[in-house]
Formats: structure tokens, sequence, C-alpha cells
């Protein structure tokens, strides 16, 4: 496995054994490095209640993320640090862009652009209040006034410095469908391997792991996650009965681990709908 895949799962076992207090985990022979007839599962950790079996996989909010998110710290990373912590305080802000809001300006339009959106901030920002019921805490750019569609938001809830400007994703049109989609590909491959590798008090474990914190946090991850299976549940398949994981977790750049499964229990963001993202 790779390092990270292998580091991701060690945290996974290690919650699991500890959710149902079995001690440390020891990871046994590599599933890929043993002779098998069944698909091997990427990770297989024994604690003292018994077996753990996992699977990871990464769930991108859409593709070519990795490169968007380059495209986008590049320009904004020069675009805060015309603001530095100056901004109407309390509270910070937010500019949330759909992806690919960026691509293809060359350094000229990319100046140009922090020139208009920056006035355009200055002009909004005072506006705002902290985000919060009854509150006009979001201001709405239409790609007319700036130089492409975006959502500004105040915030005030002590987690960032006061003053500063920060940026983030919003979630496109028909964002969470396709999530859905996307989850719903990655349990077909997974979930059947989990349940080839299942034995006697074994646990299976899916790890579903998000780096893009703007539109992929664990709430909507939880969600998506749990309306796929429900697709699954509802339709027939010669093997049988979908075979839903034991625990399914979620877990971010920082290493963040949120259940969204645990045995007969899903978690309170699966089952609510959630927008993270609220446009005004």
């Amino acid at each position: 496995m790779a390092e990270r895949e292998s580091y991701v799962c060690t945290l996974a076992a290690r919650w699991v054994a500890g959710h149902r207090q079995g001690g440390d985990p020891k990871e046994n022979l590599k599933p890929d490095e043993e002779e098998r007839v069944l698909p091997a599962v990427d990770a297989w950790f024994t604690d003292s209640v018994g077996d753990i079996h996992i699977e990871h996989t990464r769930i991108e909010p859409f593709p070519g993320q990795q490169a968007d998110d380059v495209r986008l710290n590049n320009f904004f990373d020069n675009f805060s640090r015309r603001f530095g912590d100056s901004l109407p305080r309390p509270g910070y802000y937010v500019i949330a862009v759909l992806a690919g809001a960026v691509d293809g300006l060359t350094n000229r339009k990319a100046q140009e652009a922090m020139d208009q959106l920056e006035k355009w901030v200055w002009a909004n920002a005072p506006t705002l209040e902290p985000h919060g019921p009854g509150r006009k805490g979001v201001a709405v750019g239409n790609g007319s006034a700036t130089p492409f569609p975006l959502w500004l938001y105040r915030w005030d809830n002590g987690a960032r410095e006061d003053g500063r400007i920060y940026h983030g994703r919003a979630t496109p049109e028909h964002g969470e469908s396709a999530r859905v989609e996307r989850i719903g590909v990655a349990l077909d491959a997974k979930c059947w391997k989990l349940e080839a590798a299942r034995m006697l008090r074994s646990v299976t474990a899916l790890v579903l792991e998000t780096n893009d914190i703007q539109t992929t946090n664990s709430l909507v991850v939880a969600r998506a996650t749990y309306l796929a299976v429900q697709q699954r549940l509802s339709q027939s398949d010669v093997r049988g009965p979908f075979p839903v994981p034991d625990v399914i977790l979620t877990i971010d750049g920082f290493d963040h681990i949120e259940a969204v499964k645990v045995w007969d229990g899903w978690s309170e963001a699966a089952l609510t709908p959630t927008d993270p993202f609220d446009r005004g």
C-alpha cells in the first residue's frame, strides 16, 4: 500500500478498536502480499475482539480538483495579501467561488481580476454582518461587477483571526447529486470486497478520504454516502443484498475522523439534509 493509504488505514483501525474497546490493533500480513483467491482488501488488522478489514478510497468533489486547487490557491494567496487584517471587525471573510473560476487567467488578466475584485470587496464587506439568523451575512457577485461569480461571507465564530479574508469553493449546481454518484461508484468497488473478506467476529470498515474542506466536508460526505447506500439497498443483485460495511468513516486532510455509520446506527449528519454553503 502507498504510505498515505497505510497511515489512513491504521488510523481507522485504531478508531474501530477504540470504539469496541479492543485495545491496540496489530496489522497482519498485508492482504495484497498474501496469495488469495478472493480480491484483497487494503488492510487487515486484529485487536482483542477480532479482525478488522478495511478498504480506503479518496473522494474528490469534481474531476481535476487537485489542479484547480493549485490555480485557486495561487490566485487567492496573492489576493488576500492586499487586505491583511484590515477588513471591518468583528469576524473574518470567505470568498466562495465555483470550480474553474480562475482557469485560463494570464498574469496580466489575473492582476486585472484582483484589482476589480478588491474594489468590490471593499464596497461590500462593510455592508455585511457576521453570518447568522436574520443577518445579512453574504454578498453575491454575479460576474458583472466581479471577474467571476462568487459569494462573500462574513463569519464570527472565533475560529479565525478577525479582519482577514480567505477563500473557498461554492458547491456547483447539481454538485451534490454528482457527489452521490461518485460515492456510489466507490461503494460498488469496495463493499463487495469487504464482504468477501468477512470472517467470524470480524468488522468491515470503509474509509472515505477527502482533502477539499471547501466543498467536501464530513457533513456532505455523510449525507451523500447515506443516499448512495439507500439507492443500492433498493436494487436487486444476483449476489444478494448489498453488503453495507459495519463501519463507514470519513477522514480529511487534517486527519480528523468522523463516523458516518457504526454498525446499525447512522450519524445525524447522514440522516439530515445539509447545505454547508447556503448562498443566502
